[in-house]
């Protein structure tokens, strides 16, 4: 689990340029809504850059391709723009 070892890895996690995290809104599995979104403030304190998104009617499986075209992608390609 990402968010128990956090401090482990600060050191790393500083050096990062973008961290994106995302849910669905109907996530059947709830530690996981939980625990990401525990995992965004933690990174939020030590001032890591990330994003946090809970995607409207989304579940553990569903609109993975749409958010990957509509959302990962757009993310990743600006966060390592020249």
């Amino acid at each position: 689990m990402p968010l128990y070892m956090i401090d482990r890895y600060k050191d790393n996690l500083t050096k990062l340029r973008a961290i994106y995290i995302d849910v669905g809104q109907k996530e059947e599995f709830a530690h996981i809504r939980r625990t990401s979104a525990k995992f965004s403030t933690a990174l939020a304190k030590l001032s890591i850059p990330h994003v946090f998104e809970i995607y409207d009617k989304g579940d553990h499986g569903n609109k993975i391709r749409e958010r990957i075209e509509r959302s990962v992608l757009p993310f990743f390609s600006r966060a390592f723009e020249p």
